[in-house]
């Protein structure tokens, strides 16, 4: 009988357009190395199965997969074995590519173990924080401020047009009059200091379009160490004449999320590294449809950002972006809307007493419009961008 394992993949098929671009222009210089010595990746989490599936779509399948979290070691991603730090000496001369962005322990791990950088093992370094930063403080017309999550940055790994919606926003609504902040798994916490920000910095727009994750909100993202962005609060902190005091304190929290051991909770059992229905029937479960606290952080915050615009004149209002459900009725039947909606209607409820509208795009786009037909989250391909800009666009032409 085949011993059975545990699959730690992340159901996810698409990446974002810097981490494409970053990949790609690596791959490209060390193709050749990579056909002898092969590949360890080391990070088992969403960016490390990001390059797993990019690695496959270049046609390179042989490779593992290391990671310092005990309980994943001898459990699969993306079909592929993890192994330990310490294991990692038996595959000596294979290249080591790092995903975690922040990997100050593991270069150090690698560089006292004589691994050398950019020969031995590679990072692939976006500048991320450095764009979010130049979006920041770029001078507009402060008509429309849009902030958001990874969707906006996002792509389909199979993608034809590699256009993200944040650069189709851009040339709708044009550049000059128009914001738009976002970065991956950022939580309304940090939006809502992100906007006290702005505003700080003499930047207040008239509008404000704000995405509320469900998938985030319901779930306890906001704890997860790459959700922190540590290294971009302490940039945004540089930059501000006389940050606020809760600013700062948000920093010392987030510094003390990072610390967190990822919490991965897409565990199952499985026999051949497959993401399978059950896998992504958890993703829904997980972060669709479980039980929202009036009393979560999120929710807090997102009622501290309405009290912050309400007080200032500016015009808000609060987006859902789509979720795959001709899927999730697929796997749930009548359950998944029933729960979903439930907790739509304590947003709602939140929304009602600020007297403030909901853009509800949940229901908008059909599977095909997604990254792929399964795909639980809301990565789309480059018709269901286009389709969610459009409608984006139009709601805030209603709003002027």
């Amino acid at each position: 009988m085949c011993k059975q394992k545990k699959d730690f993949s992340w159901p996810v098929n698409g990446t974002s357009q810097e981490n494409y671009k970053a990949f790609s222009t690596w791959f490209t210089q060390h193709e050749e190395i990579l056909k002898e010595r092969h590949l360890v990746i080391w990070g088992a989490g969403s960016r490390g199965s990001e390059f797993a599936n990019l690695m496959k779509k270049m046609g390179f399948y042989n490779f593992l997969f290391v990671d310092s979290n005990p309980k994943m070691w001898g459990g699969y991603v993306c079909s592929t074995e993890v192994i330990s730090p310490d294991e990692l000496e038996n595959h000596r001369g294979k290249i080591i590519l790092v995903s975690p962005e922040n990997s100050y322990e593991i270069e150090k791990y690698l560089d006292l173990n004589n691994y050398r950088r950019n020969k031995d093992y590679f990072l692939i370094e976006t500048e991320v924080e450095e764009a979010y930063i130049e979006e920041f403080l770029r001078p507009y017309a402060r008509e429309t401020l849009i902030l958001g999550s990874c969707e906006f940055t996002a792509i389909c790994i199979n993608d034809h047009d590699p256009t993200c919606m944040k650069d189709m926003l851009f040339q709708n609504l044009g550049k000059s009059s128009t914001k738009i902040l976002a970065i991956h798994g950022i939580g309304l916490r940090a939006q809502y200091n992100i906007l006290y920000a702005q505003i700080a910095n003499e930047m207040r727009p008239k509008r404000v379009l704000l995405q509320i994750g469900m998938d985030t909100l319901i779930a306890k993202d906001h704890l997860f160490p790459h959700t922190q962005h540590l290294k971009l609060l302490k940039m945004l902190q540089d930059i501000q004449k006389n940050p606020s005091k809760e600013f700062l304190e948000y920093i010392q929290i987030a510094s003390e999320r990072s610390k967190n051991s990822l919490m991965n909770p897409f565990e199952e059992l499985t026999q051949n590294g497959q993401v399978s229905k059950n896998k992504i029937r958890n993703y829904y479960q997980y972060y669709y449809m479980a039980n929202l606290n009036r009393n979560t952080e999120g929710l807090i915050y997102l009622e501290k950002i309405f009290d912050e615009a309400i007080s200032k004149g500016i015009k808000i209002m609060p987006f859902v972006l789509p979720v795959n459900y001709q899927l999730a009725r697929e796997l749930f039947g009548d359950k998944f809307e029933l729960k979903y909606k439930n907790n739509l209607k304590k947003i709602e409820e939140l929304l009602e007493e600020k007297n403030i509208s909901l853009l509800d795009l949940s229901y908008s786009l059909e599977s095909k419009l997604f990254a792929w037909p399964e795909a639980p989250n809301a990565s789309l391909n480059s018709q269901g961008r286009k389709k969610t800009t459009e409608l984006l666009c139009q709601a805030i032409e209603e709003m002027i």
